[in-house]
């Protein structure tokens, strides 16, 4: 009796959990092949290439499934987490509706079972909104889910690309990024004098840049300046240089430009318009975004896309409010979320800043603009100890990714231990600065002068 009783209840748990399961499988089917998945592949296939405390137990996983199936495998992977993660959730709560089936007396019965049964029916509603709301054109289209546009002007030979396409071309052709690592990319990105001395070596003929500007932003302005290297593509995810003398881009007509939605229109003419910015081609960026706005005005990704243009060109106003648009169109987007941060902060405003960076450093605890933004909200409040700790942290993580650490950040921390009374640490931070190239000759005079006072501190 006992046993099949139990049996009986398995079976109920097991049901719920499938029918639980298949719901939120429809999502993850839909939302298609999620960026961080190259990666993870990547990391798999080629784990000295990349930092190891970025490792995670999904990259044997998805080496495995893209040794079997490429995208298609990942793809299996994204489905299969989201059955599971279902799978689990619809188990918990089945057998709790069975326990509170048996509690006694009947009020505390029907009580307990009510809430559990509440609990059910909303994260079934969850799966059928997420079903619901998913724009499924956007997560399948090509041009939206990586730099194949990008890889697509490849011809072959030695290329150089940035952090975010390593994975991508790792996983299409090992032997073209042979010389590179993660934190290499991140370095000679950043340090166009090393990259140069690199180019001998590696002879590259192509550079595909793509991820955020930031990213590799002193690489794309030496390029743009030299005579050795032409642009020969400009899309949504980024840029192709190719060596020598060539062809401009053709003129890109944003009004005849169209994918399978107007959303999907409007997202890639957004990141369009925002690539056209950091190009300093302010007429492009205008147009593109401008139809963006027109095609899908409340849509989170194009919103947030406008603010970083207007905040680009210090309109902080109009900035503001693109952001809080697109926070209403979607409160987790941390893009949105910074840009409002900042335009809060540029605007006087670092009282209201400050808890929005810091749940940005809560999501992003190693991200360094982040990092950089948080300590200077803390500066504004005068909070100088933890501006200290964040500046200590910046350079720190900097330091592990191979990013430069500006002599700027140095001055900041020093500054920021003489007003906690911490003058050994004060005096280390501006050396620190006097010994990195670009302090330039007025700041130099300036930091030096304060070494000088708080050396005759230390030594009272």
């Amino acid at each position: 009796m006992l046993r099949s009783r139990l049996i009986r209840y398995a079976a109920i748990v097991v049901l719920g959990a499938a029918i639980c399961g298949l719901l939120w499988l429809v999502p993850a089917l839909l939302s298609g092949l999620a960026l961080e998945n190259w990666t993870f592949a990547a990391r798999g296939l080629y784990p000295q290439l990349f930092v190891p405390e970025s490792h995670t137990v999904l990259d044997g996983l998805s080496a495995m499934l893209w040794k079997v199936g490429g995208p298609t495998g990942l793809g299996f992977l994204v489905a299969v987490i989201g059955f599971f993660k279902g799978f689990a959730i619809g188990g918990i709560l089945t057998a709790l509706l069975l326990l509170a089936w048996q509690i006694r007396p009947r009020l505390w019965r029907w009580l307990a079972f009510g809430l559990v049964a509440l609990a059910t029916l909303g994260v079934c509603a969850l799966a059928i909104v997420r079903i619901a709301t998913i724009d499924g054109s956007v997560a399948r289209s090509r041009e939206l889910t990586g730099p194949f546009n990008l890889l697509d002007e490849w011809k072959g030979g030695p290329l150089f690309v940035s952090r975010s396409a390593l994975p991508f071309v790792l996983l299409r052709d090992p032997a073209a990024a042979k010389d590179l690592t993660e934190v290499a990319t991140v370095k000679l990105a950043n340090d166009p004098g090393a990259w140069r001395e690199q180019l001998r070596k590696s002879d590259w003929q192509t550079v595909i840049l793509t991820g955020p500007n930031i990213e590799f932003r002193p690489l794309l302005n030496h390029l743009l300046e030299s005579p050795d290297w032409h642009l020969a593509a400009v899309t949504n995810q980024g840029y192709v240089f190719i060596r020598g003398a060539g062809a401009m881009p053709h003129e890109f007509d944003p009004g005849k430009f169209r994918l399978g939605s107007d959303r999907e229109t409007a997202v890639y003419l957004a990141a369009l318009a925002d690539r056209y910015e950091a190009l300093r081609d302010t007429r492009s960026a205008r147009d593109s975004i401008t139809l963006a706005l027109k095609l899908a005005g409340n849509d989170a990704t194009v919103l947030s896309y406008a603010a970083a243009i207007e905040a680009g060109h210090k309109r902080w106003a109009d900035s503001l409010g693109y952001a809080d648009r697109a926070l209403a169109a979607d409160p987790r987007s941390s893009y949105a979320m910074l840009l409002k941060t900042l335009a809060l902060l540029e605007t006087g405003r670092p009282d209201k800043a400050e808890p929005l960076a810091r749940q940005l450093m809560e999501r992003a605890p190693n991200d360094t603009y982040t990092l950089f933004l948080y300590a200077r909200v803390c500066r504004e409040l005068r909070d100088s100890r933890t501006e200290a700790e964040t500046l200590q942290k910046l350079i720190d993580v900097s330091q592990r990714q191979g990013l430069p650490v500006p002599p700027n950040y140095y001055v900041f921390l020093g500054q920021a231990y003489v007003l906690i009374g911490e003058a050994p640490q004060a005096a280390a931070a501006y050396r620190k600065a006097l010994e990195i190239p670009g302090l330039g000759p007025e700041l130099s005079a300036s930091v030096r002068d304060a070494l000088k006072t708080v050396e005759s501190k230390i030594r009272r």
